[in-house]
């Protein structure tokens, strides 16, 4: 059982099933079924709590969506099975509102990168 994400160059890591599968179990053996936060399971996955192992934590919990809950402003991630009606329609709607600030976030850059490159000059605000 390899805890090293597998990589191909020029790609994000791929996840195997037992790196999904050993998260699962961490969220399971949790304190009262409390949602765990990205260095918790870096510590219990890769015993230390680094950035990238952190990194390494959300893209395998990303790869397991919808089996693993996380959103903006959550606790941590979370078993789909232990969230309510309640915390599933809160955490959707927190995800259509962070989609639809980078959808203006692009939108701007966009237009800063088009004046740019058409012009030659920064836009002034």
């Amino acid at each position: 059982m390899s805890t090293a994400l597998q990589t191909e160059p020029g790609s994000a890591p791929t996840v195997s099933t037992d790196d999904v599968e050993r998260i699962v179990t961490a969220l399971k053996a949790s304190d009262k079924g409390a949602p765990l936060t990205a260095g918790q399971l870096a510590v219990f996955l890769f015993s230390e709590d680094t950035e990238g192992n952190r990194r390494r934590v959300r893209r395998i919990a990303s790869a397991a969506r919808p089996r693993i809950v996380s959103f903006p402003g959550s606790n941590g991630y979370d078993l789909l099975e232990r969230c309510t009606q309640a915390e599933l329609k809160h955490g959707i709607a927190a995800i259509r509102r962070q989609a639809t600030s980078m959808y203006s976030d692009v939108a701007i850059y966009q237009g800063a990168y088009d004046r740019l490159y058409s012009t030659g000059q920064l836009p002034l605000l």
